[in-house]
């Protein structure tokens, strides 16, 4: 079958979604269909490409359309694109802020429309709106309202097939919306290197890896971190990967005066940050726990056989309740970070791209 992906951005490394995109792109490719790509709105090119990217050992064609083009040229440009490689299917990989600013994107649904006519879609829902949660700002709830308000049009004005988002809360807010979404759970974007590779002494080590929320109780986890070195006499690290973001100076002065080891690695390749992950004893996520099924990091580090202690701070939404419990992810609480370290690793689940690519197909 032929297949086009459209998202917002396709610089690799930079977007995740667009990360995503290429690797599903790559394993269907494997399975026997015929893929292309094309970024919509790309915010980090100024002139628009006609090419390749490589992932997973795979060349995929790609278009990519800077987010500075006028709407009306990128329709144009996209439509002839289509048309000459004549997709049986369009994929859309959905993230209100991919293709607007503001997250408000005016006019999307009509916008495809032009490109595809009445050509079939699936369509993934990375995110949803804002304002969902218990004690939202009443700005938020407003905004969010008019993000659900143009994901309702999506849906009405394309020729939708299927629908498709990877966590359970979006499955749930999607449903109330009157819609049958499935549930594609998410694979990493970091494919696992040769296991007996690492970067790291397996000693006593926390990998956090990506964006850092606020609001986690890293006090509390500092000093837990504290106790277990003196009691053990271990050598306990901290390793910051990747864009943290600015939480990550509060972390740092927090681990500075509970004098507990860190190491600031920065950006690093696919392979480097494998190699950390597979050298790490543990991994550690600031998300929310009932949004940790959508983040792509503990996906990664799932897939890395790593235990991922969740500090995120408390988020809730009225009316869901998350099935809590997992082998691989646990919730951080005072006084339970010495039972957690004592918990055996999961065995790593290095199939989850491929078991995704197979439920995706199943809806073509």
């Amino acid at each position: 079958m032929k297949l086009i992906f459209i998202c917002g951005s396709l610089e690799e490394g930079k977007d995740g979604v667009g990360d995503y995109t290429r690797r599903l792109a790559s394993e269907l490719i494997k399975l026997g269909h015929e893929v292309r790509i094309i970024a919509i709105h790309d915010r980090l090119i100024k002139l628009s490409i006609n090419g390749v990217q490589k992932i997973d050992g795979k060349v995929i064609n790609v278009l990519r359309l800077p987010s500075i083009l006028k709407w009306e040229l990128r329709i144009e440009l996209a439509k002839d694109y289509l048309n000459v490689f004549n997709p049986d299917r369009l994929c859309l990989e959905y993230v209100p802020f991919s293709f607007n600013k503001r997250g408000i994107p005016f006019f999307l649904a009509s916008k495809l429309k032009a490109i595809a006519s009445d050509r079939a879609w699936l369509i993934m829902f990375h995110e949803l709106w804002l304002g969902m949660e218990i004690g939202a700002s009443m700005k938020h709830i407003i905004w969010g309202c008019v993000q659900k308000t143009l994901i309702r049009s999506l849906v009405r004005k394309l020729n939708v097939k299927a629908i498709y988002t990877q966590s359970l809360l979006y499955l749930s807010q999607l449903k109330s919306l009157g819609l049958e979404p499935n549930l594609l759970p998410l694979f990493g974007n970091i494919p696992v290197i040769n296991e007996e590779e690492s970067l790291t002494e397996k000693n006593l080590s926390f990998v956090i890896f990506g964006g850092i929320h606020h609001g986690s109780d890293i006090i509390s986890f500092a000093k837990e971190l504290q106790e277990i070195s003196l009691i053990t006499q271990l050598k306990v690290e901290v390793i910051f990967v990747g864009r943290n973001g600015f939480q990550k100076e509060d972390w740092i002065n927090v681990l500075e005066n509970a004098k507990i080891n860190f190491v600031d690695m920065g950006e690093q390749s696919i392979y480097n940050i494998s190699k950390i992950f597979l050298g790490s004893t543990f991994g550690v996520t600031t998300t929310p726990y009932i949004l940790t099924d959508k983040s792509g990091s503990v996906a990664s580090m799932r897939e890395h056989g790593l235990i991922i202690i969740c500090l995120g701070r408390s988020w809730n939404v009225e009316g869901f309740q998350h099935p809590y419990g997992s082998e691989h992810l646990k919730k951080f609480e005072k006084g339970n970070l010495s039972a957690l370290i004592k918990l055996k690793n999961p065995l790593p689940d290095h199939s989850s791209l491929v078991k995704v690519a197979k439920e995706f197909e199943k809806n073509l």
